[in-house]
């Protein structure tokens, strides 16, 4: 899926998985959205969409990333009532902006610096894949992630390629080689591409720099921000030990890359099935939701993963107690989950 996508703004938003703008869903996270940008010169603007081909070999559609959102959302908004479209969150609209007004400019600004170029093997089987999303996707079923999103994700992870090579000068990890992380960069500010630093040493973004984003990463390639058994911490910069096993953790990001984390320990079990333990949502398999005490999070007591709520029923906005999403007319905690013609 392309929870892959990271975008990090004024230094601190975000995790992985992208992340982290704040906009709309019923535990206030960024919806997930889909790639974009252009193809460095096959259309007439490689991050505004443009035209849309077939290749004379295999049928496949020739389209730049930009195009490729385009034409997922323009198809998913079509199953999307008048009202749907003019709700001011709606996360397909939100979603096309965002990308029209950061991230192609962010890939059109790193090819334009020549750090950054169309992998074409990683191209085809992007738009291949877009190709079989668009067939799968069918009104009246509801768009969301996983009936798009998944399809899609991995193989456009590489359309683009970093060019820099170590101790070469970036602004973000996607103009780094694979394997190359870029350190000590801001939003008007290059840093350095290098190779994984170590427990203690400096990683990610300038740490000085914070306020002066948006700073905008993209997922392309592999890029290990720390070498292995370690993380980069963002508020801190710089990288630090990931947690071992039965050790404490909040994400499957601090624990050891063969851990997952689980009831707040980082181990090999996780995620739940209906009626299994959990402390959050994290805790429960997809569809599935937390029952715990606590309204943000779950640390007020332990819980057990149930199936989503159907329509109509009383729901937390804070919460992904919803098949669709929590509604809640005053905008406070307490709503009613609708059906909802956006990313769940």
């Amino acid at each position: 899926m392309m929870r892959g996508l990271r975008f990090v703004f004024a230094g601190s938003l975000g995790a992985a998985t992208m992340v982290a703008v704040a906009c709309g869903g019923d535990d206030k996270e960024a919806p997930v959205t889909y790639p974009t940008q252009g193809d460095g010169g096959s259309t007439s603007s490689s991050s505004g969409g443009g035209s849309t081909s077939s290749s004379s070999s295999g049928g496949t559609s020739k389209r730049s990333y930009c195009d490729a959102l385009d034409a997922l959302i323009d198809k998913e908004t079509k199953c999307c009532s008048a009202d749907d479209l003019a709700m001011k969150d709606n996360d397909l609209l939100f979603a096309k902006a965002f990308y029209q007004q950061f991230v192609c400019p962010a890939i059109d600004q790193a090819m334009a610096r020549n750090r950054l170029a169309v992998d074409p093997n990683g191209s085809a089987a992007c738009n291949a894949a877009v190709d079989a999303a668009l067939a799968k996707l069918a009104c009246p079923e509801p768009p969301s992630a996983e009936n798009a999103g998944s399809a899609i994700g991995n193989p456009c992870l590489n359309f683009y390629a970093g060019l820099v090579s170590e101790n070469g000068a970036c602004r973000a990890d996607h103009e780094c080689m694979n394997g190359l992380t870029c350190v000590g960069w801001g939003a008007e500010v290059d840093g350095k591409c290098v190779k994984p630093p170590a427990i203690g040493q400096a990683c990610g973004h300038a740490s000085g720099d914070a306020g002066q984003g948006p700073y905008i990463e993209l997922p392309f390639g592999t890029h290990p921000k720390c070498a292995t058994g370690a993380r980069c911490n963002d508020v801190e910069g710089k990288c630090e030990a990931r947690a071992g096993l039965d050790q404490s953790c909040f994400s499957d990001e601090g624990c050891l890359e063969n851990l997952k984390c689980h009831l707040g320990k980082c181990g090999s079990a996780g995620p739940s099935d209906v009626d299994g333990a959990c402390i959050g949502d994290a805790d429960c398999k997809d569809g599935l939701w937390c029952t715990c005490t606590s309204s943000l999070s779950c640390d007020g007591g332990a819980g057990t993963c149930k199936a989503k709520l159907p329509l109509d029923s009383a729901c937390n906005a804070y919460r992904k107690q919803c098949g669709g999403k929590c509604i809640s007319p005053d905008g406070g905690e307490e709503g009613t989950c609708k059906a909802w013609c956006g990313f769940q």
